[in-house]
């Protein structure tokens, strides 16, 4: 889908012939990489149009060539795929304590933000996701990003749903970049995550 959108840009000069997109996979991150980037883009986001407010649901395996700590030895081999739903889950064991990152595929994290933009202001559910890893455990999966909720302070005003998800997509996608070029595995060097 992503390359015939590309080829489609490019042929109507939307953008460069020369410009490459930027794939950020499941793969292009160790365990450990994965719950930083993730995390760095919800509850350290730098964004000014959106404050974090708390993680609302997370997905997350136990990754099966890495052995579990002690803690959490009763998953081993009875659960393949665990989706939590709740209220700060940013203060969970699986999220806070860094020495289960090494054992744990972390491959969606929705978290509710605060935003202000264009004169807008309310609140919203923002999912950060690998969709093919979490059905299929696909490690090439792509990262996918969505508004799932969003409501606004002053419902009295003509307010187009769409502009606004657009405007806090915009500046997401920037920050997923930048973020991406510090915690990817170098492609010189790649890692099983």
């Amino acid at each position: 889908m992503s390359k015939h959108l590309i080829s489609h840009f490019k042929s109507i000069k939307q953008i460069s012939e020369s410009e490459q997109a930027t794939s950020i996979r499941f793969c292009d991150f160790t365990n450990q990489n994965r719950f930083s980037y993730l995390l760095g883009l919800t509850q350290h986001s730098r964004l000014t149009a959106l404050s974090f407010v708390e993680v609302v649901d997370i997905g997350i395996s136990p990754d099966p060539d890495i052995l579990l700590p002690a803690a959490l030895d009763w998953m081993k081999e009875k659960i393949r795929n665990l989706d939590l739903k709740g209220f700060s889950l940013e203060h969970s064991d699986f999220l806070s304590d860094v020495s289960y990152r090494p054992s744990l595929c972390l491959h969606r994290i929705d978290a509710k933000f605060r935003f202000s933009t264009s004169g807008l202001d309310g609140d919203c559910v923002i999912s950060l996701s690998f969709p093919e890893f979490s059905a299929g455990q696909k490690k090439d999966s792509e990262i996918e990003l969505r508004i799932k909720q969003i409501s606004f302070d002053n419902t009295g005003r003509s307010i187009d749903k769409n502009d606004a998800k657009e405007t806090i997509l915009k500046e997401l996608e920037s920050e997923k970049i930048e973020t991406f070029k510090t915690l990817s595995i170098p492609a010189s060097g790649a890692v099983a995550p």
